[in-house]
């Protein structure tokens, strides 16, 4: 798996009715991500990610923290459903 280097947008809550943490993916892989959070101690393990630029919230879960940094792992069958509820 290729992780490409990125400087992406994005708000992670616990649900989309929350208010979120504001972060930026540092890179990025078809399945996974690392995340700059200065709000991450908030977060649960299971967030939501509204991504600049990507029409869909993207369900994710947090496997690794590391200070500010997080490492994500992507749960894409569940972010379609959440599209669906959305509509």
């Amino acid at each position: 798996m290729t992780r490409r280097k990125t400087v992406i947008k994005a708000t992670a809550n616990h649900d989309r009715s929350s208010l979120g943490e504001r972060c930026i993916i540092r890179d990025a892989s078809n399945d996974g991500a690392m995340i700059y959070c200065a709000g991450l101690d908030v977060l649960p393990n299971l967030i939501v990610l509204d991504i600049e630029g990507y029409s869909a919230p993207v369900q994710a879960e947090i496997v690794w923290r590391e200070k500010k940094l997080a490492g994500i792992k992507i749960d894409w069958a569940n972010t379609q459903s959440l599209q669906s509820d959305a509509d």
